[in-house]
């Protein structure tokens, strides 16, 4: 996963001061070239690989559509070095892994991943309860914000459906970085919208960083 170049991370960097420096909110964005390894997707692929392979020669052998009978030992050899090949595509390639997972089991794993992160980077750990994930999830082309507890008090998931929009739209055109300049200045206006001034004495809870996962 390639990551941002120095110009655009101190955009998101500078975004994200503005924002903790303007209201009480503590905001860490968080992406993931993938949130599952998707093991599922791979066998299914192998799976249905060798019963396709199995059936047409088999059904082409009984028909003579092929020179000579094929035998079962032959069919099981044929179907396992295609199953093989499943295999190898699915292990190499994510998107090809992601085509055999349903979106509820994908969304279930970019969920879980984020629940992952949020506690991992201890986002709960703010004096307010005011910290702020924005999990991004590139393979999945998925994003979700996760607010602590002093958060979700006052924004609802509704909320932030704008904002994800906005990072989802960049990735989409291959321009994450400034979408997420976007959305972090939009989640600062949402903060001030809902009362989350800056403190008298701020104090920088949880570092300004962009962490990085493969």
């Amino acid at each position: 996963m390639k990551k941002f170049n120095k110009e655009q991370e101190e955009k998101i960097l500078k975004a994200i001061r503005d924002l903790e420096n303007n209201t009480s909110g503590e905001f860490v964005p968080y992406i993931s070239k993938k949130s599952d390894d998707y093991d599922e997707g791979t066998w299914f692929l192998a799976t249905v690989l060798a019963l396709v392979i199995f059936a047409f020669t088999a059904v082409a052998s009984y028909l003579w559509l092929i020179p000579t009978q094929i035998t079962f030992f032959e069919l099981g050899l044929y179907s396992l070095i295609l199953m093989g090949f499943g295999i190898l595509l699915a292990k190499f390639s994510i998107p090809v892994r992601l085509l055999f997972v349903s979106l509820d089991k994908k969304y279930e794993r970019v969920v879980s991943a984020a629940e992952t992160a949020f506690l991992e980077e201890e986002i709960f750990n703010t004096d307010h309860r005011t910290g702020i994930l924005l999990y991004i999830s590139v393979a999945e082309k998925q994003v979700l914000i996760m607010g602590d507890s002093g958060i979700n008090s006052q924004v609802k998931f509704e909320d932030w459906k704008e904002i994800v929009e906005i990072v989802v739209e960049g990735i989409k055109k291959k321009d994450l970085a400034n979408s997420m300049v976007k959305a972090i200045q939009r989640s600062e206006n949402l903060l001030k919208e809902h009362k989350f001034p800056a403190s008298q004495s701020p104090e920088n809870e949880i570092s300004d960083r962009i962490r990085y996962r493969s």
